[in-house]
Parts: structure tokens; sequence; C-alpha cells
């Protein structure tokens, strides 16, 4: 479903956006298949449903194409989930979890330089030090709403924006 108020949804992304220059990685990790978290900032506690969660001060969340490059080379990417497995009996999926963990040292601390969204759900993070993230949505909005990515805040208005295929979307939680 398309955003009833784009505008309103511009300014939570370009206030999430803006917010990331300056804060480090803090965390990087996969899950289910090729989607991927990056933590930036410090680990704030919050109050969740089940007690207390922690939370970083910036998350993003994506379910989309993406890559992580230093240079010319993708260290690691989406598609990485697509290659044969390294062993016998292990996922693919748990190839490109593998290295994202071996990445790790060499990514973590990482401080965002610049942080902008382009055309068609794309976001670009720019790391001092070279290192690059881009997140490119490959999904026509011919299929159904999938959330691509999602841009989280810890603190504040608590605002989530999400990139689906017809757009972008502002979502609060217990609202969604």
């Amino acid at each position: 479903m398309r955003d009833p108020h784009p505008d309103a949804t511009d300014g939570h992304l370009r206030r999430l956006l803006a917010a990331l220059p300056g804060l480090p990685l803090t965390a990087f990790c996969a899950f289910e298949g090729f989607a991927v978290t990056f933590d930036f900032g410090t680990r704030n506690r919050v109050v969740a449903r089940s007690g207390w969660a922690y939370a970083s001060d910036v998350s993003l969340h994506v379910q989309c194409g993406w890559r992580l490059a230093f240079g010319e080379l993708v260290m690691v990417g989406s598609d990485d989930a697509h290659q044969p497995p390294a062993e016998p009996g292990s996922g693919a999926a748990d190839r490109m979890a593998e290295r994202v963990v071996e990445l790790n040292p060499a990514v973590l601390g990482s401080v965002v330089r610049r942080a902008r969204a382009g055309p068609g759900g794309r976001l670009e993070l720019r790391f001092v030090g070279g290192l690059v993230l881009d997140v490119v949505p490959l999904a026509s909005p011919a299929l159904p709403d999938d959330a691509h990515w999602r841009l989280i805040e810890a603190a504040g208005a608590r605002v989530h924006v999400v990139a689906e295929a017809r757009g972008l979307r502002a979502e609060h939680p217990g609202n969604a």
C-alpha cells in the first residue's frame, strides 16, 4: 500500500538518514536467506512487549539486493546466499552468514560518512575509510508489497521507514 502521507514519510526518511553520519556500525548479522541487519550507534535499553530489549540508535533491516564493498571489491552481498555451499550438507545461506561473521572484525566500528536514498528505493551508505553499503531493491511494483528494507530508530518518534516495491511508507510500532 502506498503511504497516504508521502511528505511526512520523506521527512522521516531524511531525519533518519541525517542521523546516520558519525555513527559507528555496531552490529552486522545475516538471517533467513540473504536478509541482513546493520545496527548503528549505541545499544539502548528499551521497553518491549516481552520486557526489556536492546536496540541501536538506528537499525537497517535489508531483505533485497545488497552488497558491502571496499573500492572495487565486493566483500559480501545478497547473491552470496545463492552460491553453492562450501561444505556438503550446509546451505548457501549458511555460507553467506559465515562470510558476514568473518567480516565483522574488519567492518564493525566503521563510521558512516554519508547516507542517501535514491530512486527506486536505493540506499547508499558510505563509511570513513572507503567501505560502501549499497542496497538495491530488484522487485517491480507488480509484486506483492514485501518490505525491501526498513530503517528503524530506537528512541524518539520510533518511526520505521519501509521501502516496498510500490514506494516508501512510515510505520509506527503497534500500528503495523
